[in-house]
C-alpha cells in the first residue's frame, strides 16, 4: 500500500502518492540547444503535459514560457486545451496578443538569446506517478557535465524548478560540484542554501553579510558558513537556484500569512516592502522579477521587461488588499520550492 502525503496548497493539483508500486516509467525531452549558449536552464523532468505535447514546460499554469516571452518580446501562443494564458498570469503579461508565437518560434528566439534547456533526469529513466518531482523514484540522470564540456560557452546553470531540482542535481553531481574552481554560487539565498557548502574554489564578495550564510532554510538545514557570498573564479560555472516556475510552488512573499511575508521580504533584502506593510505579492510577478534579475543578461532583455524590475515598480505586482491575511491559522505549506510541476 503506497504512502500518502499532502503537498503544497495550490489550485493546480491535489495530493501526491509516494512509493506507489505501479509508478510508470517517465521520460524527458531532447535538449533545446543553439550554437553557443551562455546559460543552461535545467528542469527536473518533463511533466505529463510536456511529454504529451512534446513541449518543454507545457502546463498552462507554468510560468516558464510566459516569463521567457516577457523577457524577449513575445507572448506564449501555445496552450493545452485552451486559447490563452490563465487569468492569474494573463493580467501581468507585457506584450499584446498579436505578439503571440508558436512553440517552435519561442524556442528559436530562446536559442538565439543564448539559452539552452534540458532536464536533470534522463529519458525513460525514472518511476513517477503524475508530474511532481517529489514522486520521482529510481532516477537516472542526463549527462549535464558532458553537455557543459561540449558547450564550454555555458557559464551559468539556472535551476528552473527551484530548490527541488537543485537538490536532485546536487545528488547526481556531488563529485563534479566539489571540483576546485568548477563552479561558483549565485548570491541569492536559495542558491547559497543548496550549494554553498558543496562548491569549492570560490572567492568571497561583498554581496552577502556573514549572517546570510547562517540563515536557516525551511527544511531545517543551515547554510555552511562561508563568510560572505561566493563568486566565480576564472571559468567557473555559476549555479543559480531560481524561483520555481511551477504553479505548485507559491513564493513566501505571496503567502497569506503576514509573518511569512515579512520573513521572506527580509530574507530578500526588500526592507522597503516590509516597511510598506509586507503586501502580498503576485506569485507570477515575483517569479518574473527574480528571473529577470538572475537569468537574463541586460543586453537581451526587451525594453518592456526592464520596466518591471525591481519588483514592486508596478501596481499589479501586488495582490489587492482584500485578498490578504486570514491569520496564521491559514499558514498551510504555501512556500515549498521542493515540489515542482512543469
Amino acid at each position: 500500500m503506497g504512502k500518502r502525503r499532502k503537498l503544497v496548497t495550490s489550485p493546480y493539483f491535489k495530493t501526491s502518492h509516494y512509493f506507489h508500486p505501479k509508478a510508470p516509467l517517465k521520460g524527458s525531452l531532447a535538449p533545446i540547444l543553439g550554437v553557443a549558449p551562455h546559460t543552461l536552464l535545467l528542469g527536473t523532468q518533463a511533466s505529463d503535459n510536456a511529454l504529451a505535447e512534446v513541449q518543454a514546460f507545457a502546463t498552462n499554469e507554468n510560468a516558464f514560457w510566459h516569463i521567457i516571452g516577457d523577457a524577449l518580446g513575445f507572448r506564449r501562443g501555445f496552450h493545452v486545451k485552451r486559447e490563452e494564458a490563465v487569468p492569474t498570469i494573463r493580467r501581468h503579461l507585457l506584450h499584446p496578443p498579436d505578439a503571440a508565437c508558436s512553440y517552435e518560434e519561442a524556442t528559436r528566439r530562446l536559442r538565439e538569446a543564448g539559452f539552452a534547456v534540458w532536464d536533470i533526469v534522463a529519458q525513460e529513466a525514472s518511476e513517477r506517478i503524475g508530474s511532481l518531482d517529489s514522486d520521482i523514484r529510481n532516477p537516472h540522470f542526463n549527462d549535464v557535465r558532458a553537455l557543459c564540456e561540449l558547450y564550454p560557452s555555458i557559464r551559468r546553470i539556472c535551476f528552473a524548478t527551484g530548490t527541488g531540482s537543485a537538490r536532485i542535481f546536487l545528488k547526481a553531481w556531488k563529485q563534479w560540484l566539489a571540483t576546485p574552481g568548477a563552479f561558483s554560487v549565485a548570491d541569492n539565498a536559495a542558491s547559497q542554501a543548496v550549494f554553498c557548502k558543496w562548491v569549492h574554489g570560490r572567492r568571497h564578495t561583498a554581496h552577502h553579510d556573514a549572517e546570510d550564510c547562517l540563515r536557516e532554510v525551511s527544511d531545517g538545514y543551515p547554510l555552511a558558513l562561508c563568510g560572505v557570498g561566493c563568486e566565480a573564479v576564472g571559468s567557473a560555472i555559476e549555479l543559480v537556484v531560481m524561483e520555481s516556475v511551477s504553479p505548485a510552488s507559491i513564493p513566501l512573499v505571496a503567502a497569506r500569512s503576514l509573518s511569512k511575508r515579512i520573513a521572506a521580504y527580509t530574507a530578500e533584502g526588500r526592507l522597503d516592502l516590509v516597511v510598506a506593510g509586507a503586501p502580498r505579492a503576485s506569485s507570477y510577478a515575483w517569479k518574473r522579477a527574480q528571473w529577470l534579475a538572475y537569468a537574463f543578461p541586460q543586453d537581451v532583455l526587451h525594453p518592456a521587461a526592464k520596466t518591471v524590475v525591481p519588483f514592486g515598480s508596478r501596481r499589479s505586482d501586488l495582490e489587492p488588499s482584500d485578498t490578504e491575511d486570514f491569520g496564521d491559522e491559514s499558514d498551510c505549506d504555501l512556500s515549498s520550492q521542493t515540489t515542482t510541476y512543469c
